[in-house]
């Protein structure tokens, strides 16, 4: 077994030496990691034999399976609706994120997280595009065409890179907006905020009580309203890359302008939580792990060791440690990548001398928002944040996403405790 992952290892390394593409999986497990985020279980490799197209529209939000659209954005989408959208498939995928929608011999994914959200998508099909489907005997030489597009501005005045990246903000925008128009009262009692998974935090903060937790569905992000002592937490569901950073730039900057509408400061936690990749020497998935900075995977060729871009954790400390069933690692920066085939054993190698304790995508932009925002509102806002994640793949030693984390025992266990630093 272990002979032939080397073997495939080295045969993955080659190709992927002259692209993009990191070298951490093999070809099957790349195949796996990639058909496991666009397809189910039940989509066969004779089924991806009828596709001949896949098309990535950036900035759309559109649920074709709910039929929720914007119509400034795309007037002429009612007769595409009756034209072309009612013969649309969702289809079902083993890892739900945005919707995928098939018609005929077309995959249509609607990307509306953001510019880091696209560059995963774009590198993921690209690199099973070319590894696998090209190579695989099982694909049969079957070839996939893949279309990155961009929104076209029916006004004919922006750019359409421009105008996908202004949709970016604007998804953002109007979920914050509102947050804030119909959550008004809850928004000025606001403790905190958690960004990550979020089921079953009924029964783990109240005992199974729903009455304390309120779910709000939205096609751009799911979130809940929890009751706090005498106040709110508002949850997010999980982001993506840059998703983070815009939305709760868009967020934080309402709550300033509620607040100081009101003459009241600003002070609350803003907690994140999610998967990371462990890359020290022991460490096994559900192991938990607890930064203390960031390293940009773009950088590790300049920056020397203790150089990092700094992050004052609240959950670095004794008491949210301990009793978490798991070992735990702290006291080193997580290496932050953009996308999951990117990840390179030289890049990991260089983090690990830099005392990096895991790889990471989500956290950075939170980051960044957060401690501008308590440098420009500050002393009158200020947000402590915290981040702990749960190691879901360990890649130096070949265990990768193309096997997903089935067992969610410290996810839960750190959401428990994440009640706890809420309630301080």
């Amino acid at each position: 077994m272990c002979g032939t992952y080397i073997k495939q290892f080295a045969i993955c390394s080659d190709i992927m030496r002259q692209t993009d593409i990191g070298d951490l999986m093999t070809v099957e497990q790349l195949d796996r990691y990639a058909r496991g985020c666009l397809f189910s279980d039940r989509f066969s490799a004779d089924d991806i034999l009828s596709i001949n197209s896949i098309e990535l529209h950036n900035g759309k939000l559109e649920r074709l399976d709910t039929r929720i659209y914007d119509r400034k954005r795309h007037p002429d989408l009612p007769l595409m609706l009756l034209d072309i959208y009612p013969d649309a498939e969702l289809v079902e995928q083993k890892n739900p994120r945005e919707p995928i929608y098939r018609i005929d011999d077309r995959l249509l994914i609607s990307q509306y997280s953001g510019e880091i959200r696209r560059i995963r998508y774009e590198d993921r099909i690209d690199a099973w595009l070319k590894l696998c489907v090209s190579s695989m005997e099982k694909y049969k030489g079957h070839h996939i065409d893949f279309k990155s597009l961009e929104l076209d501005d029916p006004r004919g005045k922006c750019e359409s890179v421009l105008f996908t990246k202004h949709w970016y903000n604007n998804h953002a925008y109007d979920l914050a907006k509102l947050i804030f128009k119909d959550q008004e009262t809850e928004m000025g009692a606001l403790k905190g905020i958690i960004v990550g998974p979020l089921d079953g935090i009924e029964d783990l903060w109240y005992g199974g009580d729903k009455r304390k937790v309120r779910s709000f569905a939205n096609p751009y992000l799911d979130y809940k309203i929890m009751e706090l002592n005498d106040g709110y937490v508002l949850g997010f569901e999980y982001v993506y890359g840059d998703q983070a950073r815009i939305l709760l730039t868009k967020f934080l900057e309402r709550l300033h302008a509620l607040r100081k509408n009101d003459k009241k400061d600003i002070s609350l936690k803003l907690i994140m939580y999610g998967r990371v990749a462990g890359i020290c020497t022991g460490m096994n998935r559900n192991d938990i792990i607890i930064p203390n900075g960031v390293i940009d995977q773009n950088d590790l060729h300049r920056i020397k060791k203790g150089m990092m871009y700094p992050m004052f954790n609240i959950l670095d400390d004794d008491s949210f440690k301990s009793d978490l069933g798991r070992q735990v690692f702290s006291g080193g920066p997580l290496l932050n990548v953009r996308s999951v085939v990117r990840e390179n054993r030289t890049d990991v190698m260089k983090a690990l001398s830099l005392d990096a304790i895991c790889v990471e995508m989500e956290t950075r932009g939170a980051l960044e928002i957060v401690n501008h925002m308590n440098h420009l509102y500050g002393p009158g806002m200020h947000i402590d944040f915290g981040f702990a994640g749960y190691v879901s793949d360990v890649p130096l030693v070949g265990d990768t996403l193309a096997d997903e984390l089935v067992d969610d025992s410290s996810r839960k266990k750190i959401l428990e405790k994440i009640l706890v630093v809420l309630k301080r």
